[in-house]
């Protein structure tokens, strides 16, 4: 039996980042040991509900509480679901209820002894919120986005700010150097000196000539001994071409790796990240990136900034070999850890469990 059962109640499966983030919380839950996560949705939304979750509102729509309604026996419709329903809950047996938007207290049971209570607030209401009414009782724990007023509750309940993470889990292993150091073995790259990667699978948006150069600077203006990874390729061998006439070109060939897939493992066994991209690209790597300490020298093409993300100026291949040479000191494990607190939904989760823990305690 596990240790805790947590029942998650959310409205239904839909498109909202709150869903989102609340689908990795949920994934990360389940990874905690003793801990059992069930999802229930109130009703069926705009997207499929989630492998293994129930909707209630199913419980209408069974044939014979349906043909019970038809016949105008609601009441005895009402009856069934309501034994139907409280074997789940017995299924269930959750010792916490999470309550995302706040909704659902009504499955709650009358006597709610020892049971901690979550209410989840979002930025953006779910679109079928109108049928459910507001919680009358208040939360023992309370979620609550960044710039969004807690509801009033008791003295000591706790409330914790959240900020959009997500699930990085796949990242977290490269954190830990001897992790970076197998892949570089692997890849036959130096153990020793400053290995620099940057990927990207466009010749001209992702600037692989302009990594190369970079590499060059690094090493004959700046006295660094760097080596260059680039994860990545096109169908139709551009980049790799790009690669190739640019490394030959700066001298490069024994200080310059291509890789042609662009995998995690790769691209986080180096010891700085540059990306000279034209463009923006896909900050899920660069938060990743992140949680392992490593910084990204890049230009200002991105949307929104990110930690571990450092800009210089458009196409200032100088300016690049500077920052790289000065991204690469410092202490890291602390970056990581920094980075790791802003984005990761893990530690996020470590305070949720310590705050159910408080609230059970305290009673």
């Amino acid at each position: 039996m596990p240790a805790q059962s947590i029942l998650v109640v959310t409205p239904s499966p839909d498109h909202r980042d709150s869903t989102d983030e609340l689908a990795s919380m949920v994934t990360e839950l389940r990874r905690r040991p003793g801990v059992a996560v069930h999802v229930w949705f109130l009703r069926r939304g705009d997207a499929a509900p989630w492998p293994g979750s129930r909707v209630v509102d199913d419980l209408r729509t069974l044939a014979v509480p349906a043909t019970l309604d038809k016949l105008r026996l609601s009441p005895v419709a009402g009856v069934l679901k309501g034994r139907m329903l409280r074997r789940w809950w017995a299924e269930v047996d959750p010792d916490v209820v999470l309550l995302d938007d706040q909704l659902g207290e009504r499955l709650l049971p009358g006597d709610r002894a020892g049971l901690v209570v979550v209410h989840r607030l979002n930025a953006v209401a779910p679109t079928l919120a109108a049928p459910e009414a507001a919680p009358s009782t208040a939360a023992d724990v309370q979620l609550v986005p960044e710039g969004v007023a807690a509801a009033e509750g008791p003295p000591g309940r706790t409330v914790l700010v959240t900020t959009p993470r997500s699930d990085l889990e796949p990242a977290r292993p490269f954190a830990d150097a001897s992790a970076r150091a197998i892949v570089r073995k692997r890849l036959g790259l130096p153990a020793d000196g400053l290995l620099v990667v940057g990927w990207g699978e466009h010749p001209w948006f992702d600037g692989p000539d302009m990594f190369v150069r970079t590499i060059w600077n690094l090493r004959e203006r700046h006295g660094v001994d760097a080596h260059g990874l680039w994860a990545g390729a096109d169908e139709d061998g551009e980049v790799a071409a790009v690669l190739s006439d640019e490394t030959a070109r700066c001298g490069l060939s024994e200080h310059l790796t291509h890789r042609p897939r662009s995998t995690i493992d790769v691209r986080l066994c180096g010891d700085v990240v540059f990306l000279p991209y034209r463009d923006d690209g896909h900050l899920e790597y660069v938060h990743q990136a992140a949680i392992t300490g490593c910084e990204v020298v890049s230009f200002p093409v991105w949307a929104t900034p990110s930690p571990g993300l450092r800009l210089v100026d458009h196409l200032d291949l100088e300016a690049a070999a500077e920052a790289l040479a000065e991204a690469a000191g410092g202490d890291r494990p602390a970056r990581a850890a920094s980075s790791s607190a802003e984005l990761d939904i893990a530690p996020f989760v470590d305070d949720l469990l310590d705050a159910i823990t408080k609230a059970r305690h305290g009673r």
